[in-house]
């Protein structure tokens, strides 16, 4: 898979994987590890139609205006 540059899935990982290389081994393995499980609940809010940043659902009309994510 492609990811476009800030694309939220992109920047949710990079959130959540932010000095890695600074913790001891098995903080990384915990950092991984969570940082898959947001991006597998990240991926099925998507594909159920709710936006991941406001929880409203996603229409091929529109989306909320408030929202912090550009669709």
């Amino acid at each position: 898979m492609r990811v476009k540059p800030h694309h939220p899935l992109q920047e949710l990982l990079a959130k959540l994987l932010f000095s890695i290389e600074t913790v001891p081994p098995k903080e990384q393995k915990r950092m991984v590890n969570r940082a898959c499980r947001e991006a597998v609940e990240w991926h099925k809010a998507v594909t159920d139609g709710k936006c991941p940043e406001c929880g409203c659902w996603v229409s091929p009309v529109g989306h909320a205006e408030d929202c912090d994510l550009i669709l």
